[in-house]
């Protein structure tokens, strides 16, 4: 469990370092991605403050609460996303027009020399859809590491004793009725 919560932790910087890079290179003031970023920077910071391996069955119960909220936190973030991946796509495709077979055969350098506009375009994208899949791993590993907690929490509680009973208690009754 403990390797499970390090792996959020480093999925989040991860994902709070791409929106820095694409933050920076929107070049756009406010950059639509500042929302998320933030957003990102809050739930790191939630995340390291809340999570520690619970001692007792209540502190399990409010770390997989908590767990909740970041992952709610993180599908509002990916909705944001989804949008401006669509929007840069758009861009994209509006730039470069019927050349697009042509423009993607061309190295990288190239690109960018002959439309600086459709290439940022065209890693503004990538960037985004790179973000969105960081939060998306993030999410799985939070739904992991949930389970990991319910499964530890039951494993822990006492079976009460149910006493005994006859097999026949839980055989059903045969049916009246002729098919």
């Amino acid at each position: 469990m403990n390797q499970t919560m390090y792996r959020i932790e480093e999925m989040l910087e991860t994902a709070l370092q791409l929106s820095d890079r694409i933050s920076a290179a929107m070049q756009q003031t406010p950059s639509p991605i500042a929302g998320v970023r933030e957003s990102v920077a809050n739930l790191l910071a939630n995340y390291k403050e809340s999570t520690s391996l619970p001692n007792r069955p209540g502190q399990a119960n409010d770390l997989r609460s908590g767990i909740a909220v970041i992952r709610h936190e993180i599908h509002q973030c990916r909705r944001v996303l989804e949008q401006l991946t669509s929007d840069s796509a758009q861009l994209y495709r509006e730039l470069i027009g019927d050349d697009k077979d042509a423009f993607e055969r061309m190295t990288p350098k190239q690109q960018q020399r002959k439309h600086p506009t459709a290439f940022h375009a065209k890693q503004t994208f990538h960037s985004l859809s790179q973000l969105e899949e960081a939060l998306a791993l993030t999410t799985s590993a939070l739904m992991t590491l949930s389970g990991d907690l319910e499964h530890n929490m039951l494993e822990h509680l006492e079976v009460p004793d149910v006493g005994h009973f006859k097999v026949e208690d839980n055989t059903p009754v045969r049916p009246t009725l002729a098919p």
